[in-house]
């Protein structure tokens, strides 16, 4: 019996032995990261190419005694297989490979970058009417020492791991959302970052610059790249009945711009980006490598594996570093699917219910790598220390920190009322107390106590707001307060309650209010958003003033109105992050609209007025020329009103505060201008690094143009006050340059300081040419 157990075991392994495949990985010597589309040829006369991931199979059938690995800038790698079923290879950098440069009278690889350029519009899967796909995403976070070799800490464990189950749709020309079906963060319960998975590159490799991290690069295959990149044909693949020409490209030496390096396969199949490796051409601090392969399917080359690669070279020290791999892969691929625009939600990324509580049947069937050894004890063993330590509570801590709260227990306490200081009351002691989650889910109840060191004064409020629909934004609320508020400030500026905002502590010209206000705010029709408010307050000015219109002093008042506050967001992109709903931009204008009318009469109120304020801003990057931003202000009041009612507070200049304050006018003190109707323009130009670089020297360089024209129709009524009528135009143009001296951050970023120049003209210069001129310093924080 035992011959017979043994026959069997022997008959059921020894064909497997024998004939097993060869598997294996190719990874770069230097960072460990694995190298995509590389070149292993057998001993047998086999080839294959390695994956998005650097892996490769060999047949059963084909196993080869030697393996011979090639890869365009590395030095040529020969393996034994040695009856092994899993080789390992590491490729060295090839540095004289990397300096050959092959000049001939017409070259091959412009041609077929010419034709690639002409065929972008049709290989671009976003150019498509409709699509929509699956897809499984995974990321890691580990460690590597100097000599590449994990340290002891990442060897059998990760640091940190994610994965998620996306399913995606698109309608065009940009209508796009995303659902978290599945997701799983080792050390957390919560899913904080089930929608960043997807955020570090582009989707595809056809925009004209593509955005990496905080820095647009020209894309090598936009319009124009033949005069800023160097193209080289490395190599020709016959695959079937096409070729794959094999392109490297690097910035020219003479060009300043942020740019590309790496390695495009060109498929002859319509001309398209079969495969791309690229990263920036500058060794940064944080470097992102991207790799992208397309597979053709329903006559469209579409993404089907998406890697990246987020290197910290000098992060938590520069023989300690640490890299994060993301890798997505795309499936079920759907071309021009039957889609409306109804049904698309409001949030570009959303997550399901029950996305958290996917069982182990659910992610193997979407899993394209199942995970190994390393992935089960990172799960096991972050997932009991995230238990013991609470790290969903320390995160919801710090998300609320960010926010301006700080959770203790089922309270916050308000950041933003904690400690406050302006030049008015000085140093403000107190602070503001808010139920959060823990204690109601949509019920938020919460006050305020401030005393102020220097007016000897208390200011206190309390209010309730409740969440009918969270998805919607449907909230209602009532407010009480007894607060002081800066004169002029327009109903639609709301940066003033912000922890960092440097222009509050300017502030010294103020109304003390009274009052009671009930709210009510609300999404609609996907880009709309308003909030409606229904006030009364009594009004007692803090500085020398009374209002004398048709004979009839007076040194406060009672202001009655009605606000209707609208946001418009054209194509605005919405999604839940940190378990809240974020804007992440939009590429058209932004619209506030205010609307104030006086309700004289009710509750004895004592203005019957229409009061309107517009604002319209943007943000818009042209390829090689920067950064372009506009702001465009306007207000109208119709009829005679306080001075606190009126415009107001523009101007940013303080000679114990020069620290340059965005959309502002930098030489123009708070107060100086007193208007009941008006109109600025901000404008402004970043030209980051395009305009001069000279090593690590490289000032981020930017121009500034500010206009402002206003009146006042009865300035007689405002007596006791000093200020001056702008119904001329008020000008100022300055020149920004930033990160002249460099700081590291922890070996993340660069932490720049700079200096701004600002130079006041027109019919509002003042006699003394030098009094004109005002510096400012700058702060910039950038990845490098």
């Amino acid at each position: 019996m035992k011959s017979l157990y043994l026959t069997l075991f022997l008959w059921a392994v020894l064909p497997y032995s024998v004939f097993s495949q060869v598997t294996g990985t190719v990874t770069d010597g230097a960072s460990r990261l694995p190298l995509a589309f590389a070149n292993v040829k057998s001993d047998t006369g086999v080839t294959v190419s390695t994956d998005i991931n650097g892996k490769f199979i060999f047949p059963a059938s084909k196993s080869p005694s030697s393996v011979t690995c090639t890869y365009i800038g590395y030095k040529t790698q020969q393996v034994a297989v040695s009856n092994r079923t899993e080789i390992f290879i590491t490729m060295q950098p090839d540095e004289s490979a990397l300096d050959e440069v092959v000049i001939t009278a017409v070259n091959p690889a412009n041609a077929i970058i010419r034709k690639v350029i002409e065929n972008k519009k049709r290989n671009n899967p976003e150019n498509l009417s409709s699509f929509a796909y699956n897809c499984y995403n995974k990321l890691t976070l580990n460690t590597k020492t100097s000599d590449s070799v994990h340290v002891k800490l990442a060897k059998d464990k990760h640091l940190f791991m994610i994965e998620s189950v996306t399913n995606r749709k698109f309608l065009s020309p940009d209508l796009s959302e995303e659902t978290v079906t599945a997701s799983r963060v080792s050390g957390f319960q919560e899913p904080f970052f089930a929608a960043v998975m997807t955020d570090f590159q582009p989707f595809s490799f056809y925009k004209d610059d593509i955005q990496l991290l905080d820095k647009h690069y020209l894309n090598p295959i936009s319009n124009g790249s033949l005069n800023k990149y160097r193209f080289h044909l490395e190599e020709e693949r016959i695959v079937g009945k096409d070729t794959v020409y094999i392109i490297s490209f690097t910035p020219k030496p003479d060009k300043k711009f942020d740019a590309l390096k790496g390695l495009l396969y060109i498929n002859s199949n319509g001309y398209a980006v079969q495969n791309v490796v690229t990263q920036p051409a500058e060794r940064k601090k944080i470097e992102l490598h991207i790799t992208q392969q397309y597979q053709f399917i329903q006559n469209q080359w579409f993404p089907e594996q998406l890697s990246f690669a987020l290197v910290f070279n000098e992060y938590p020290t520069k023989k300690l570093t640490m890299a994060m791999e993301g890798k997505s892969y795309v499936d079920s691929v759907r071309i021009n699917p039957p889609l409306r625009r109804r049904d698309f939600g409001l949030e570009t990324v959303h997550l399901e219910p029950d996305a958290t509580r996917k069982d182990s049947t659910y992610w193997n069937t979407y899993r394209r790598e199942q995970l190994n050894n390393i992935d089960r004890k990172t799960y096991r063993v972050l997932d009991s220390v995230g238990k013991v330590h609470h790290m969903d509570k320390l995160m919801k801590g710090v998300v609320s920190f960010a926010n301006g709260r700080l959770p203790i227990g089922y309270v916050d306490i308000d950041l933003n009322r904690t400690f406050t200081y302006n030049q008015y009351e000085g140093l403000r002691l107190g602070s503001g107390l808010y139920t959060n989650e823990r204690l109601f889910k949509r019920l938020t109840l919460g006050g305020f106590y401030g005393y102020g060191l220097k007016d000897d004064e208390s200011k206190y409020g309390g209010e309730v707001f409740y969440d009918i629909s969270k998805n919607r934004e449907i909230r209602v609320g009532v407010q009480y307060y007894h607060d002081l508020f800066e004169t002029g400030v327009p109903n639609m500026d709301l940066t003033r309650k912000s922890l960092f905002d440097y222009r509050k502590f300017m502030g010294y010209q103020y109304d003390l209010k009274d009052g009671f206000a009930a709210s009510v705010g609300f999404r609609s029709m996907r880009y709309f958003k308003w909030k409606f408010t229904l006030a009364s307050e009594d009004v007692a000015p803090k500085y020398d003033y009374a209002f004398n219109y048709q004979d009839k002093p007076a040194l406060g008042y009672r202001n009655s109105t009605l606000n209707v506050n609208l946001r418009f967001a054209y194509k605005e992109k919405l999604m839940t992050v940190f378990n809240k709903r974020t804007s992440g931009g939009t590429d058209f204008p932004v619209l506030n609209v205010s609307y104030t009318k006086g309700l004289k009469g009710f509750r004895d109120g004592d203005f019957d007025y229409h009061k309107v304020e517009a604002q319209l801003e943007q943000s818009f990057y042209t390829k090689n020329f920067g950064t372009s931003s506009y702001m465009l202000q306007a207000g109208y009041i119709n009829t005679p009103l306080p001075y606190g009612l009126n415009f107001t507070g523009e101007g940013s200049y303080d000679k114990d505060i020069p620290v340059l304050l965005k959309n502002t006018f930098q030489t123009l003190q708070p107060y100086e201008f007193l208007s009941d109707r008006y109109v600025n323009v901000f404008l402004t130009h970043d030209f980051s690094g395009l305009l001069f670089k000279a090593g690590k020297f490289q000032p981020g360089i930017s121009l500034h143009t500010n206009l402002g024209w206003g009146d006042l129709k009865n300035p007689e009524v405002h007596e006791g006050i000093a200020f001056v009528k702008k119904d001329k135009w008020f000008a100022e143009s300055g020149l920004q340059l930033d990160s002249l001296l460099k700081l590291d951050y922890f070996g993340i970023a660069d932490a720049g300081l700079g200096v701004a120049a600002f130079y006041r003209y027109g019919a509002y210069a003042l006699p003394d040419a030098q009094d004109n001129i005002v510096f400012k310093f700058t702060f910039r924080l950038t990845l490098k």
